[in-house]
């Protein structure tokens, strides 16, 4: 069951422990795969999916129970294991509606924004 309401730090802490394909692989490259993920939607973030672009089905959902509600950030680990940095992701919201970006280099980028009308990195 998703969860609602949980402060940035919870959510934080929690999304670094779920994330078992994360969490568990890691790569020997030296590259930060960890991204922050804002949401500044009006809407709740309920699902956040990151696939390799090699990939030709999304992976599982990253943020598992957990949720972003507008005006929260959270902290996520797309490090694999495989040593890619090009990614394309998606986010979906609670009620209907997504955004997707492809090809989203997790090496280079720490941040990725949502917005209503799409998804922006730093």
């Amino acid at each position: 069951m998703k969860s609602l309401g949980l402060g940035f730090c919870v959510v934080s802490v929690i999304a670094a422990l779920a994330v078992p394909h994360a969490s568990m692989a890691q790569s020997n490259d030296g590259n930060n795969r960890r991204i922050d993920i804002h949401n500044h939607t009006g809407s709740t973030i309920w699902e956040f999916y990151a696939s390799t672009t090699n990939q030709t089905s999304w992976q599982e959902d990253i943020l598992d129970d957990d949720v972003i509600v507008s005006g929260d950030t959270q902290l996520v680990n797309l490090d694999d294991g495989t040593g890619r940095c090009l990614y394309d992701v998606k986010v979906v919201f609670k009620g209907g509606g997504e955004r997707t970006r492809n090809r989203v280099n997790v090496c280079t980028t720490s941040v990725i924004d949502v917005y209503p009308d799409g998804i922006y990195l730093k």
